[in-house]
């Protein structure tokens, strides 16, 4: 569909305005679960005072007689239950005969520890799709101001890398809730050897189990963040560019931070936590491209790839408005050319029928499109990730129109920034597209506006989670499935007709 120019700097805004949304969304999630297990593990130490104590006091040395069978029991079903639900994390679990040799105080410890395992699944896999569904962004972001259209097939998921020198984030994750369970586990132990009541202990527990679990997961969330964010983007710019510069968040970034700003380093020698951020926990900082000579950048950009009019396009992203010329050189428009007229549905589908067999293969983005009078228009372009054709927008109301994805390089849907926006902005009636896997199709419907399509969208990003379950897809399906799955979501809340078949 129709591109336009867009300012990096902008863009960088952009992404960063919508990390901070997803991040509090995610950020909500967590903490409603932290408080439901802080509310259940109240009820079961409230159930070890009832059964175990007298006056509201548990006699410390009752708790190490022999834990009874039934618990034991209770424990062992909880960790099949954990081991069928998480198979990759079942090593994390205690060896099964150690379990028999309980007493009462390790049985309650061991309980916590289950469930610290559980946190810790769960935060995993939300971490996860966060930082997926990040790297995905800032990526394709980067690809769109290079020209490119975000190949899967090479797409990278950066947040399981170790880049702190000491270990990943799930690595974290597990390193954090064993840290909780042993916080809890000693604060239950020294709470019954000084007779402490349910409601003090309770107290206690409650505010050590809330207050580590959101800080140790929002800093991981913060700071993984701003590695995705950063390092991502930086693995598209380095193929063409060599230098960056380090840029701080505000003028209240740390003086490690200002130490660094403004500093110039090659993008081969970047290491995140010495010359790249994240610099340290909590760190935001980012950075730009930095080109000394643009000339010469230029000249051997077209060395490379050829096509003057793409650099022209790069330079004014990095650069800004009206540093290059804004003559549509830059922007060059498709060779748009009249191919006939379709005036029943079988004309339709035989242009439809050829103009996918002749582009299947096709090394640029190509369209189709037959406007609301039957006439049949053929777009031909020079770029992998757009079609430019802002001449010709008024032909597109009330349009029927298709393009290709360049094999290989899919999003398997279609966009909804550019896609997506361009349908309703122009209000053509039907789009498709197509790749070497899939057919994607949607329509318009009266009365819905890109605006309330795009907050339906929003919605079903923030579920993503839930509605993959739902379809027993795994994180393994999550590239090819994920972003078909909100779009799917978001249409059928809006009323609009959207559908993804595979091709014949």
């Amino acid at each position: 569909m129709m591109k336009s120019s867009i300012y990096w700097p902008q863009r960088q805004e952009e992404l960063a305005a919508a990390l901070e949304k997803d991040e509090a969304a995610l950020k909500r999630r967590l903490l409603r679960q932290y408080e439901a297990e802080a509310a259940k593990l109240e009820r079961e130490i409230a159930a070890y005072y009832k059964r175990y104590g007298e006056d509201n006091i548990v006699k410390y040395a009752d708790l190490f007689k022999k834990l009874p069978d039934s618990d034991i029991m209770l424990l062992i079903q909880r960790m099949d239950e954990f081991e069928k639900k998480y198979p990759e994390y079942a090593d994390l679990m205690p060896i099964r005969e150690s379990i028999y040799k309980l007493n009462r105080l390790e049985g309650l410890q061991q309980s916590i520890r289950l469930q610290q395992r559980e946190l810790g699944a769960i935060t995993n896999r939300e971490l996860k799709e966060h930082l997926a569904s990040l790297a995905y962004k800032s990526t394709g972001a980067a690809d769109k101001i290079m020209g490119l259209a975000v190949n899967s097939s090479a797409m990278k998921i950066f947040s399981g890398t170790v880049w702190s020198g000491e270990s990943d984030f799930s690595q974290r994750i597990w390193q954090n809730t064993d840290k909780l369970a042993d916080y809890l586990n000693n604060d239950i132990a020294n709470g019954f050897a000084r007779g402490d009541s349910y409601e003090r202990l309770i107290k206690n527990v409650r505010s050590r189990f809330i207050n580590v679990a959101k800080n140790d997961a929002y800093r991981l969330i913060y700071t993984e963040g701003t590695y995705v964010m950063n390092e991502s983007s930086a693995a598209v710019f380095e193929k063409d560019f060599e230098d960056y510069e380090f840029q701080v968040a505000d003028s209240n970034a740390c003086p490690v931070c200002k130490a660094l700003n403004g500093k110039k380093f090659k993008f081969s020698q970047r290491v995140p936590g010495r010359n790249f951020p994240p610099m340290h926990p909590w760190c935001r900082c980012h950075y730009g491209v930095a080109v000394v000579d643009w000339d010469k950048w230029q000249d051997e950009y077209v060395k490379k790839h050829g096509g003057k009019g793409s650099s022209n396009r790069i330079i004014s992203s990095f650069k800004g408005a009206g540093t290059v010329s804004d003559d549509y050189d830059n922007f060059k428009q498709a060779k748009k050319t009249v191919i006939g007229t379709a005036k029943t549905e079988a004309e339709k589908k035989a242009f439809i029928n050829a103009f996918i067999k002749k582009y299947e293969n096709a090394e640029f983005e190509n369209m189709l499109m037959i406007d609301k009078n039957g006439t049949v228009h053929l777009f031909e372009s020079d770029y992998t990730a757009g079609i430019y054709y802002d001449e010709y927008k008024p032909l597109f109301k009330g349009s029927y129109n298709i393009h290709n994805h360049p094999r290989n390089e899919t999003q398997y849907t279609f966009s909804p920034d550019q896609d997506v926006y361009t349908m309703f902005e122009e209000d053509a009636a039907v789009m498709e597209a197509f790749d070497y896997k899939y057919i994607y199709h949607m329509e318009r419907a009266e009365g819905v506006t890109f605006e309330k399509w795009d907050e339906a969208r929003y919605d079903a990003e923030q579920n993503i989670s839930k509605i993959m379950d739902e379809h027993k897809l795994s994180f393994d399906d999550y590239q090819e499935q994920k972003l078909h799955l909100i779009i799917d979501e978001a249409c059928k809340k809006c009323g609009i007709k959207y559908y993804r078949r595979l091709r014949k």
